[in-house]
């Protein structure tokens, strides 16, 4: 199973990868999804790379912010 930490840097990477057209979460999820990760800790994840300013969501698109951190580098 991925830890927390795990799950959100493949997350951010993702859409780092993508951006600045956005990652669609559903996807990504699926793909998680393949790895163990559940849509509840999914979705715990996604919110606070958001609420922490590293991600911003617009119509399930999820985008990077700029913000940068040593966990992300």
């Amino acid at each position: 199973m991925l830890s927390k930490v795990e799950i959100a840097t493949l997350i951010y990477s993702t859409v780092k990868d993508v951006s600045p057209n956005g990652a669609p979460s559903g996807p990504m999820y699926a793909a998680l999804m393949g790895a163990g990760v559940d849509l509840e800790t999914y979705n715990e994840v996604v919110l606070k790379l958001i609420s922490s300013g590293y991600l911003r969501q617009s119509n399930h698109q999820l985008f990077i912010t700029g913000k940068t951190h040593q966990l992300f580098m």
